[in-house]
């Protein structure tokens, strides 16, 4: 169980960055 969220925290995490990633040319973009 406790692989299973340390899985899920990192991946959470690398898909947070991700998002940010692809959002701030947005913001950047709409300014």
């Amino acid at each position: 169980m406790f692989e299973v969220i340390m899985f899920l925290k990192a991946n959470r995490e690398f898909w947070d960055s991700r998002l940010v990633a692809k959002a701030i040319p947005k913001t950047h973009a709409d300014e």
